[in-house]
């Protein structure tokens, strides 16, 4: 009975240890390809802000993105890294910058896939709805 009792609470304690690891939390509609410029922002979940500083340092180096802005919450240990560029923005790009920065679990769109595996996804595409003037006013 006991060691079913630790081996429970073992298992639950790595599950818990699995569920703090640092990810990538990246949604497909926040990537914006336009004709003048792109741009997109991803967060960096469960990480402290001496790490979040490094990573966004560390972003800084990664050609073709330009990091534009970051911010960060003590409170809930998350940080958003925005980053523009004059050309497209595929997911094989911001796959390598995943790995460059060594973030290799990564949720996208809900999903936990590596980031070798985000290069084949799809980007979901929200329209904009065309709002008639006299709504706009």
């Amino acid at each position: 009975m006991n060691k079913l009792l630790l081996f429970l609470i073992f298992i639950g304690g790595s599950l818990s240890m699995q569920s703090q690891e640092t990810t990538a939390e990246i949604f497909s509609p926040r990537i914006k390809n336009n004709s003048n410029g792109s741009g997109f922002y991803f967060r960096i979940l469960n990480v402290s802000q001496a790490d979040f500083n490094s990573y966004v340092q560390k972003s800084k180096s990664f050609a073709g993105l330009n990091t534009f802005k970051s911010g960060y919450s003590e409170e809930y240990k998350i940080g958003s890294i925005y980053y523009n560029s004059t050309s497209h923005i595929s997911l094989t790009q911001i796959s390598q910058l995943l790995k460059f920065l060594s973030l290799n679990r990564v949720l996208y769109d809900g999903r936990q896939i590596t980031a070798e595996e985000l290069k084949n996804q799809k980007i979901i595409v929200v329209e904009k709805q065309n709002i008639p003037a006299e709504i706009k006013r």
